[in-house]
């Protein structure tokens, strides 16, 4: 079983794909577009940035080529981090699954913190704790139809995959963020820099 395993992580890992630069800023882009448009409107939401790390443990995690959220017990390195995935039989499919994620909205209600059909993906996006994500995709093969076959994964830091309480605070936006880190589209932003027209508000 131990070969099996190891075989998948060395063939993951020789197909594994992670975003470009353009594709990883994209990436940011579509998450930070769901982030500050929460309704209610979060006040302690904070702004992600682009993380290599995250990015190298999406890619580690696809290297098994599962279709399944890793378990912490058994995987410690995810015990603080939630994780998106998605599947593709489509090639040129990029990194866009981040729409789907957010389609989600439309099931959450905020005010029960209660799902109408699958929202668990918009959660993990809204999460106000987390600050950093890294994508990444990797080339399988579906065993129902021998077909290639894309996953991809996000994962998020400050996180964990069964978000069972509301993923952020209600109330006017950047009220809650630390001391002197800047309000950035609605969003507490530790660092500023980020390639952006919007301005900054410093707290």
């Amino acid at each position: 079983m131990h070969i099996i395993v190891l075989l998948l992580a060395l063939i993951g890992h020789v197909l594994g794909i992670v975003p470009t630069q353009e594709e990883s800023e994209q990436i940011i882009e579509k998450f930070t577009r769901v982030r500050e448009k929460v309704s209610p409107a979060a006040s302690n939401m904070n702004h992600l940035t682009y993380s290599k790390e995250m990015e190298k443990r999406a890619k580690s995690w696809l290297s098994y080529c599962l279709y399944q959220l890793p378990s912490p017990s058994r995987h410690p390195e995810f015990a603080t981090t939630g994780m998106l995935l998605q599947s593709t039989f489509k090639l040129n499919q990029g990194f866009r699954g981040v729409d789907v994620f957010a389609k989600e909205s439309k099931n959450y209600n905020y005010v029960d913190n209660s799902c109408k059909g699958s929202c668990s993906r918009y959660k993990q996006i809204v999460w106000a704790a987390s600050t950093e994500v890294g994508c990444a995709k990797a080339k399988c093969h579906d065993r129902k139809s021998s077909r290639p076959i894309y996953y991809m994964a996000c994962v998020f830091n400050n996180a964990d995959n069964y978000l069972e309480e509301r993923p952020y605070e209600k109330g006017v936006s950047c009220s809650q963020c630390p001391q002197g880190v800047a309000c950035l589209r609605n969003q507490c932003a530790a660092k500023m820099g980020q390639n952006t027209t919007a301005s900054f508000a410093v707290l």
